[in-house]
């Protein structure tokens, strides 16, 4: 760690100024005596800072005492070649000799706050430099690569956030900056809360993997001991020491962002979108399934990271290890495989996008977990490419997310076929229908793919569009017969879809617009207390508990008793397999129209 900033502090800093090895004065002084200290506040007031900055610049050259002299060059009005400089220039000179006779040992040190609160963006007082450096030496005695060293390193961190310099914000800013976050992620971690879905859902590309395993252990028992994620923030704070304490720590936080390392992220965009509003986490119990969700990906994230890192690592002179590049590539297949893909040129719009979309970039990681394996290969060399460490493992991860969809599947059609009646269980596996990768039973359909069936299936439907001398076709879900889609029909497929994965607010205000919901139930004229009703359950009701109560209501009266039905939906949500329920209607025929008849009987007929 030669580059981190305590280090850094203390050589230029602590050493050089604070011992006396090197004089200020006499490093402003060299080669111009006429030149002299104080370029602060008193010297050039709102100018304080840029100068600063040159001087900053001067001072972290390799060659500390030619950088200082062409910048005392410069502020005397003197070119490096020694001639003046425009007047407007030369007026600095006299600034400087004016403030000459300010310059105290008080200016000295006011000039090295100010240093040191541009350079660290954060407020040096006194006690915070005496703090610093003692945080620093204590980092320093640590061995990298250790947990006393990662202990040591949050420490620091921690220190340096809380004093880091931020804008205070109006109270107007602070209400609507608040109020946005809280509508557009508090519902959605309402939502979301109450199961540990992320160990299906997200977790299912490593399912039975050292690092998958060890991830959901850490729910219950922290990753250094103690008490796990679910109930203790103590945890969390664990598992980054953990991963300061790598070897391999400098890669795995240059590459935070694209392995989906939320923990260190601050901004909304940076956060878990299923649980991203702040407000979540002071909410009793939803903090805890909060906090659950998170661990558990980071943990699993940054442990498969390192794991590979160390694969690599053995493999003697592995270009991995040196090219951040293949570093990045490598991450992102990592997150994308587990629920976290980027949204490329509208990544800076991420936070709008997840107040219209539930979750934008989990979205985007279902495409890309399909087509990593494909798009990460490299092309330099010829059309089909060479295989790379970031393509390998996303083909890895799709291949033990579909392996696992098809063993359920697999149970579930054997289980069919021993069944007494056909509709009692069924499985469909024509990826043209939306109950692709589902197993029904009754009205009530579970998702084996764990969610990803539903990407597979509108890219399965869509894709022949483009396709020469294809016809992209459907399967009806009543009758089971295939048929071609019309371009309106695929547009309203596009648009279902969309509406589909919208927020809790977007959908609502979606279905008020269309007057009906998911379900065609109307909600254009309700009373009081159907809309109060209908609001709570859109907006509040969990979707654990909801899907537990339509699994509940919409089972039949067959071989599966509805308690046994809706415990089978909470069990199975629990661990990322969605349930829907729903009858499928058969359409209604429409009536033969009358042939028609000439009117007879002249105009006495019209009598």
């Amino acid at each position: 760690m030669a580059s981190c900033v305590p280090k850094y502090m203390v050589e230029k800093f602590a050493k050089d100024v604070r011992s006396g090895k090197v004089n200020v004065d006499k490093l402003m002084k060299a080669k111009n005596s006429e030149a002299r200290r104080d370029i602060l506040r008193l010297a050039f007031e709102d100018k304080a800072n840029l100068i600063n900055a040159d001087v900053e610049k001067a001072l972290t050259l390799k060659n500390k005492e030619a950088g200082v002299d062409r910048w005392l060059q410069k502020a005397q009005g003197l070119a490096p070649d020694g001639k003046p400089l425009k007047e407007t220039d030369r007026s600095m000179q006299g600034k400087i000799q004016r403030a000459g006779d300010l310059l105290t040992p008080e200016n000295e040190d006011a000039y090295l706050e100010d240093l040191v609160a541009r350079k660290l963006g954060m407020a040096i007082s006194p006690e915070n430099t005496s703090k610093l450096f003692e945080l620093s030496n204590k980092l320093e005695e640590k061995e990298v690569g250790t947990i006393p060293y990662g202990e040591a390193f949050i420490e620091l961190n921690e220190f340096m956030k809380e004093a880091k310099i931020k804008r205070k914000l109006t109270a107007v800013e602070s209400i609507m900056e608040n109020t946005a976050e809280a509508i557009s992620t508090l519902t959605r971690g309402i939502k979301t809360a109450f199961d540990v879905s992320a160990l299906g859902r997200q977790g299912g590309a490593y399912i039975g993997t050292k690092e998958w395993r060890s991830a959901a252990k850490n729910l219950v028992s922290g990753p250094l001991g103690g008490q796990g994620y679910i109930m203790s923030e103590e945890a969390m704070r664990d598992l980054k020491i953990r991963v300061y304490s790598s070897p391999h720590a400098k890669i795995l936080l240059k590459n935070a962002k694209h392995l989906g390392l939320t923990m260190f992220g601050d901004k909304l965009s940076d956060r878990e979108e299923a649980s991203g509003s702040k407000f979540n986490k002071s909410i009793p119990l939803i903090s805890h399934s909060t906090r659950a969700y998170e661990g558990f990906l980071n943990d699993l994230r940054s442990a498969r990271m390192e794991t590979l890192l160390n694969e690599f690592d053995a493999l003697g002179d592995h270009p991995l290890m040196n090219d951040a590049e293949m570093q990045a590539d490598l991450a992102k297949s990592i997150s994308a495989a587990t629920g976290r893909g980027s949204l490329g040129p509208a990544e800076k719009m991420s936070s709008s996008l997840a107040t219209i979309l539930f979750s934008p970039k989990w979205v985007a990681s279902r495409y890309l977990f399909v087509a990593n394996p494909i798009i990460k290969r490299d092309f330099s060399e010829n059309l089909l490419g060479k295989a790379t460490p970031a393509s390998i493992e996303a083909r890895k991860a799709l291949g033990r997310t579909m392996g696992l969809a098809a063993s359920l599947m697999g149970l579930a059609l054997g289980a069919s076929l021993l069944t007494d009646e056909d509709d009692d269980l069924h499985v469909e596996v024509d990826p043209r229908s939306s109950d692709f990768g589902k197993v029904k039973v009754g009205n009530v359909r579970f998702d084996v793919t764990l969610g990803l069936g539903a990407y597979i299936t509108l890219l399965t439907r869509l894709l022949p569009t483009f396709i020469p001398f294809m016809e992209p076709k459907t399967k009806d879900l009543y009758t089971g017969k295939v048929k071609e889609l019309s371009g309106r029909q695929r547009t309203s497929l596009l648009t279902a879809f969309g509406v589909n994965k919208s927020s809790p607010l977007t959908g609502v205000m979606v279905d008020y617009f269309r007057g009906h919901d998911f379900n065609y139930n109307d909600v254009s004229d309700q009373s009081l207390g159907e809309r109060g009703k209908y609001l709570f359950n859109a907006l509040v009701t969990p979707l654990i508990a909801s899907e537990t109560i339509e699994a509940y209501k919409e089972s039949t009266d067959g071989k599966v008793s509805k308690e046994v039905m809706a415990a089978l939906a909470f069990g199975a949500g629990q661990f990322g397999i969605s349930t829907s329920s729903y009858k499928v209607k058969p359409k209604k025929k429409k009536k033969k129209k009358k042939p028609y008849k000439p009117f007879k009987g002249g105009l006495s007929g019209l009598r």
